[in-house]
């Protein structure tokens, strides 16, 4: 048990509490605003109070978690130590913690700075990695928020010895965004025609002309057919997978087969049958309440219930709208949570929380998983080639192996295909999958 002390019990220091001790340190615990409380227990104790004269590990409030209002502005940051830390303290002591870890906590999983977007957007409306405080600060690769927590842990473990740290488990998530689900079958003859002379004038494309020809007359699969194949490997390393099906009507950024195609619909009921699915908002409804839950309602008829895990197609995302859409169409899991352009932790951790609304000030249950990585992110914004993203891949997993949180990928079923710029990339994911389940079962 530890007790948490503090004369202002708002919400935002209920919320982060509960997220540290529920689960970036798994453990019981309890928040008093009664001083003969903390002055009668004899075990862990923080205070969290002006007042340093009070028994405890003491940490020095900033004042964000007592407000409730939105200011625009930027934490100081200390990097002197291994890992950099938000919000310092300059009157720290033996007993006390040199950062404000609840307010640092807090504006990172908030999301704080995504209210006041200082920069441009990109050309779909994304919030930018560059303008981002972890970037700027050279933190994006890093889970600071779990690394904060072991700070915690320490400085508990180090005043009161008998209390034993929480052990977490290494966790993998692979996740598979279908944006296209065929790159040849299935489709109308208006866009057959279209694809086989785009095919013809450009060669190098994933689907070929003489491939095309090959898979019309069946003799070989679909290049985008990568479904069996990555059952096969999540059974072989036997991790978790997560599907998430684009719906929505067809558009410039929306090129999927629809809804009523019936071979569509069977391969997202059968995969419904083996794994977790999810809605995979299109470009126009994550800017659209209305047919975001209209393609929620798709997704439902499809495989007989309500889906209850999303992730917007091209990672389109603003604070709150988006999270507060997603909510009122029923939705409970989001693993949109990343950068389009990074890899990396965009909220500076790498264990799932949920959506505090800033806007209302208030707790939801809409949970945020967050992603760590996408291979478009490798491939096109860093350049990087196969050899290079596994690289990345396996550090960005050690990372959080050392937190023992939870890892994120995000792959498509079009980049296990192995044809033209997908080169090489099936074995990226295969070897993905295999550290996984190396570290998971260490």
């Amino acid at each position: 048990m530890i007790i948490i002390y503090c004369n202002n019990l708002s919400p935002r220091l209920t919320y982060t509490a509960r997220y540290v001790f529920n689960d970036l340190l798994p453990t019981t615990f309890q928040l008093t605003d009664d001083l003969d409380t903390i002055k009668s227990f004899d075990g862990p104790v923080i205070n969290y109070s002006d007042n340093n004269e009070l028994p405890g590990l003491h940490i020095l409030p900033h004042g964000l978690l007592f407000s409730e209002k939105l200011v625009d502005f930027v934490p100081q940051v200390d990097k002197s130590a291994d890992v950099p830390l938000l919000f310092p303290v300059s009157n720290g002591s033996k007993d006390s913690l040199a950062f404000d870890i609840f307010s640092a906590i807090f504006w990172m999983i908030s999301r704080y700075e995504e209210y006041f977007p200082k920069g441009k957007t990109d050309i779909h409306g994304r919030f930018r990695a560059e303008e981002s405080f972890a970037f700027q600060q050279n933190f994006l690769q890093l889970p600071v928020v779990d690394l904060w927590a072991q700070v915690l842990a320490d400085a508990i473990a180090s005043q009161w010895p008998q209390w034993e740290k929480p052990a977490r488990r290494f966790r993998y998530i692979s996740t598979i965004d279908v944006d296209n689900a065929y790159a040849i079958l299935h489709k109308n003859m208006l866009r057959r025609v279209t694809a086989s002379f785009r095919s013809v004038m450009n060669p190098k494309r994933n689907s070929p002309f003489p491939v095309r020809k090959e898979v019309l007359k069946g003799r070989t699969p679909d290049p985008y057919d990568t479904y069996s194949e990555m059952e096969k490997l999540h059974e072989t390393y036997n991790v978790e997978a997560v599907f998430f099906f684009l719906l929505g009507d067809y558009g410039k950024f929306d090129k999927n087969l629809s809804y009523r195609n019936v071979n569509y619909r069977a391969l997202i009921r059968d995969t419904s049958k083996k794994v977790p699915v999810g809605i995979h908002p299109s470009y126009k409804a994550s800017g659209s309440p209305k047919k975001l839950e209209t393609e929620v309602k798709r997704l439902s008829k499809i495989i007989g219930e309500p889906p209850f895990r999303s992730r917007f197609h091209y990672l389109r995302l603003k604070f709150p709208q988006s999270y507060q859409w997603l909510i009122d169409a029923g939705i409970k899991e989001d693993y949109t949570l990343t950068y389009h352009s990074h890899p990396g932790f965009r909220a500076g951790t790498c264990t799932p929380f949920r959506f505090y609304d800033l806007s209302s000030e208030s707790e939801t249950n809409l949970k945020i998983i967050p992603t760590t990585v996408m291979e478009v992110s490798l491939k096109q914004y860093q350049e990087q080639n196969p050899e290079q993203a596994a690289e990345t891949i396996h550090r960005l997993m050690m990372e959080v192996k050392k937190v023992n949180g939870t890892f994120v990928s995000l792959f498509h079923n079009e980049s296990l295909s192995d044809l033209g710029d997908w080169k090489g990339w099936k074995k990226v994911f295969q070897s993905m999958l295999k550290k996984a389940a190396e570290l998971r079962d260490e």
